[in-house]
């Protein structure tokens, strides 16, 4: 039972078998109605058997969740973590064939963010599998968050208010999944009992409210101390469909040593892709840039992790850059020009890089170097040349035919 998004409405989403008798799994909505000392429940059912379009078309529905940022957006997992979706409040469904979340996996729980409804969390029996799976985009395509995590049940996970920490209630006790390393730590300690954790909630004011089978309740509270750093603006963006240039600007610093930029392909993992040194102390506006030239195909994440010099360090909010194909990086024409003809090649930026012609055997019959649009002379035997332009990992090849 989840509750909906409107809290003083009295209803919630219910898994339920068939309000109607007879087979199938269908989500019901409870819708309770109180006046006075008189109770009534007006219940009604969605017209999607889940059972019957589960992948083995026998499980039934374990897991729902609800968006709060945008009340249309449900989602409802079964019990062989088949994955569907709704965009208006389950009038139609959209079973995700292409979620890949393991079948081993039991769900439990499923939890959206706050600041984003395609960001969804999903957890479950974490045995012979990873126990807890993000998804970016909507349920379309889950990855696993492995760093570290134990074998154990997630009952439930909940996002702090920054986003930057995922807390989970597992058979193991309490963890949390610190984003920026990747990594789960467990929140075990000298005063906390060793034993199930079944319930974790948001419930405000930096406080993770955590549930045990029969030992209490437990909240934790979340204490940051802020890097003297205001980040003032932060983009990334592509102006020639093959490189990414970010920018950011900072209000002041004080004793700041650093930026490295960090970039994934899934949102989840990143790696550091480069290092730009910070003012150090600035009371003034201080601009930065960095140009990513090698991004992938689809979507590309970034961020900033900010270091001052005692080592401590925070992130900036992630910038998402999509590319929908390749990008060819120095373009050259004609690829059939008479000889002595000029072949010309154009770069789509501004760095060094270097021309290459060979014949069909494999020899090397042309090497120039150049910056900017290239003008050669194709004083060559006819014949056929294959070329490749280079510049660090940029690189186009192709044939020009001289006759």
């Amino acid at each position: 039972m989840v509750a909906t998004p409107e809290f003083t409405d009295n209803k919630a989403y219910v898994a339920g078998g068939n309000l109607n008798g007879g087979s199938g799994s269908y989500l019901i909505t409870a819708n309770v109605v109180i006046s006075g000392s008189s109770v009534t429940w007006n219940n009604t059912q969605f017209n999607y058997d889940f059972r019957a379009n589960s992948n083995n078309t026998t499980s039934v529905i374990k897991a729902i969740g609800v968006s709060p940022s945008d009340h249309n957006r449900l989602y409802v997992a079964t019990e062989d973590a088949t994955f569907f979706s709704s965009s208006n409040q389950g009038t139609s469904w959209t079973k995700q064939t292409t979620a890949g979340l393991p079948n081993t996996m039991i769900p439990w729980d499923i939890k959206c963010a706050n600041s984003n409804p395609n960001k969804v969390f999903i957890c479950g029996t974490g045995f012979s599998n990873s126990g807890v799976y993000q998804s970016l985009n909507g349920g379309q395509t889950f990855t696993a968050l492995s760093g570290s995590i134990p074998a154990a049940t997630f009952f439930e996970v909940s996002l702090s208010d920054d986003e930057l920490l995922l807390f989970a209630a597992t058979s193991a006790g309490p963890y949390v999944y610190v984003f920026g390393e990747s990594k789960w730590y467990s929140l075990q300690g000298a005063d906390t009992p060793i034993l199930d954790f079944n319930t974790v909630d948001n419930v405000g004011g930096n406080r993770i409210r955590f549930g045990t089978y029969g030992r209490g309740i437990w909240d934790l509270e979340i204490t940051n101390t802020m890097l003297p750093v205001e980040l003032a603006s932060f983009n990334a963006f592509s102006e020639d469909e093959i490189t990414v240039q970010l920018e950011w600007t900072t209000a002041s610093e004080r004793q700041l040593e650093s930026f490295s930029v960090e970039h994934s392909t899934n949102g989840s993992v990143f790696r550091g892709i480069g290092e730009v040194p910070a003012k150090g102390n600035s009371t003034a506006l201080a601009r930065y840039g960095f140009v990513h030239k090698t991004p992938n195909v689809g979507d590309n994440y970034y961020r900033l992790r900010m270091r001052d010099q005692d080592g401590n360090f925070e992130y900036s909010p992630v910038e998402v850059v999509h590319f929908e194909k390749n990008a060819t990086p120095f373009v050259l024409y004609p690829n059939l020009l008479p000889r002595n003809a000029m072949l010309t090649v154009q770069p789509k930026y501004t760095e060094d890089y270097l021309i290459e012609l060979f014949s069909l055997d494999g020899r090397l019959v042309l090497q120039q170097p150049a910056n900017g649009q290239a003008n050669i002379q194709m004083d060559l035997s006819q014949g056929i040349y294959m070329y490749r332009i280079s510049s660090g990992l940029l690189q186009t090849k192709g044939q020009v035919v001289v006759y």
